[in-house]
């Protein structure tokens, strides 16, 4: 979230926790920084153009602070923007609740693409038009000024993670992509049951209310 209010949805893949860099070395050790791979080639924050973007829990581990830069050599003799031509450091938020209430609840589509062996899922904002299968699977996630909502993501981790930025008490309605116009043929609208009830779980213990639609 930006400081004039507006937010960029992204979808990140963690480096494994060998490979995270080390910096801020003292005489003692050195901190081993946590990195988070950005899925997408390019990012564009403003005027600065970040190329093969990635997240980096900067150091010293006091003040926390989480750093966006390209990525390269990271760390070593210096911070997490050592190295990187721009960098830009934000503050963590007190609460990952960082999505706006919607006065119809959300809607939650799902849907399998057999050729990359994964589900995807997309969170929007509640309507009362039926959405089309188009405008539903593009991999693009928006938050608007108008609290307009689309969030697109790839797995039931990466879900989980969008579902604990609503508010607690909000309501979604899992209605599955065969809902949607102009849907393609598909024999499943909904993952295995197992990762049903997993979703279930998390927004049952996130307080959220979900409707599962067949």
């Amino acid at each position: 979230m930006l400081s004039d209010g507006s937010q960029v949805i992204v979808s990140f893949t963690p480096l494994p926790r060998a490979e995270w860099p080390a910096g801020c070395p003292t005489n003692v050790y050195s901190t081993h920084m946590e990195v988070l791979e950005i899925e997408t080639e390019t990012l564009t924050i403003a005027s600065t153009t970040f190329s093969r973007p990635v997240l980096v829990r900067n150091c010293p581990p006091d003040p926390e602070e989480i750093v966006l830069r390209s990525s390269g050599e990271i760390g070593g003799s210096g911070t997490a923007c050592s190295g990187a031509g721009e960098c830009i450091t934000f503050e963590t938020a007190s609460s990952t609740t960082s999505l706006p209430r919607s006065i119809k609840g959300y809607e939650l589509y799902s849907w399998y693409v057999e050729e990359n062996d994964a589900w995807y899922y997309t969170l929007v904002t509640g309507t009362n038009r039926v959405k089309s299968y188009a405008e539903i699977s593009t991999p693009e996630s928006v938050v608007t000024e108008d609290d307009w909502v689309k969030i697109t993501v790839r797995g039931s981790d990466a879900l989980k993670s969008a579902l604990d930025l609503l508010p607690e008490g909000e309501t979604v309605t899992w209605l599955g992509a065969r809902r949607l116009e102009a849907a393609l043929a598909m024999e499943r609208a909904f993952p295995d049951r197992d990762v049903v009830r997993e979703i279930e779980r998390r927004c049952q213990r996130r307080g959220i209310r979900l409707d599962v639609v067949d």
